[in-house]
């Protein structure tokens, strides 16, 4: 049996605190919001945000005793109070420096795709950018979906 809101907070937990920590490393701006909560642009205005959501679970049978889940988290890295250059390249940076704590680096050869062992599994499927945001060249978005796989 697994309780989703115990393990969604688990991971939000272990990324928000070990990414922040790469970012610290790596000498880039950590979110001053890690959240699941909603993305909304008009109650959090840092100039850096992070939001996961956890998108859906398929879960399929294994076993008569065990299942096996597929978990879609999307993470949105959101950059603000800049010009739009600057934003694009603090963006891009941000979500290369993710790639590079999620796969492992060269630096630090960690791994952190099973996110502390709470999936068996994970992969980066797609990566979005999102250049105007509510028709504000000064608002851009990163979007990371992850797909994981764990038995439940």
């Amino acid at each position: 049996m697994i309780d989703f809101y115990e393990h969604q907070q688990k991971i939000l937990d272990f990324t928000k605190q070990s990414f922040s920590a790469f970012l610290e490393q790596k000498g880039l701006e950590s979110p001053a919001v890690f959240t699941s909560d909603a993305l909304d642009l008009d109650k959090y205005k840092a100039s850096f945000c992070a939001f996961a959501d956890f998108a859906s679970y398929n879960i399929e049978p294994l076993s008569s005793d065990s299942r096996n889940a597929k978990l879609t988290l999307d993470l949105y890295f959101v950059k603000r109070n800049a010009d739009a250059l600057t934003l694009k390249k603090q963006l891009l940076a941000l979500t290369s420096a993710f790639y590079a704590w999620f796969y492992g680096d060269d630096e630090s050869e960690n791994c952190n795709r099973c996110f502390s062992h709470l999936t068996d599994w994970s992969d980066i499927s797609e990566i979005n950018f999102y250049d105007a945001v509510s028709g504000s060249q000064n608002i851009k978005i990163a979007q990371i979906t992850i797909q994981s796989t764990m038995e439940i």
